[in-house]
């Protein structure tokens, strides 16, 4: 039988993969790569890598370690973040000028992703 936190464990990781999965896409759409990635990022693309590497680590510390529901919705989060990042860095590259793909917006993302 399955207890409660490893049924939350898949959710969240179901969710983690799936928003990590649209990151990875947006970045290559936007020509991003992990290796772009700074220790202190000072652009959107910086920071778009940056996110997807710490996504990366996310992940494989979620599939490695014991069912943790809080730890595992913080990589479930920070994953959705990541993607939303990445999301507005793809945009920006298409000349979109809604607010969603300002730097304001990416800033914002970026400290969520990176907590």
């Amino acid at each position: 039988m399955i207890t409660e936190a490893e049924a939350l464990r898949r959710l969240h990781g179901a969710r983690a993969r799936s928003a990590y999965d649209r990151a990875v896409a947006a970045c290559r759409y936007a020509g991003v790569g992990q290796d772009q990635a700074e220790v202190v990022p000072r652009d959107p693309v910086g920071r778009a890598a940056n996110a997807l590497r710490l996504s990366a680590k996310s992940l494989a510390a979620l599939t490695a370690s014991g069912p943790d529901p809080a730890a595992d919705a913080r990589c479930a989060r920070n994953a959705a973040a990541t993607a939303a990042l990445a999301a507005q860095l793809a945009a920006a590259r298409d000349g979109d000028t809604t607010p969603s793909a300002t730097p304001s917006a990416t800033t914002s993302v970026t400290a969520s992703a990176t907590t």
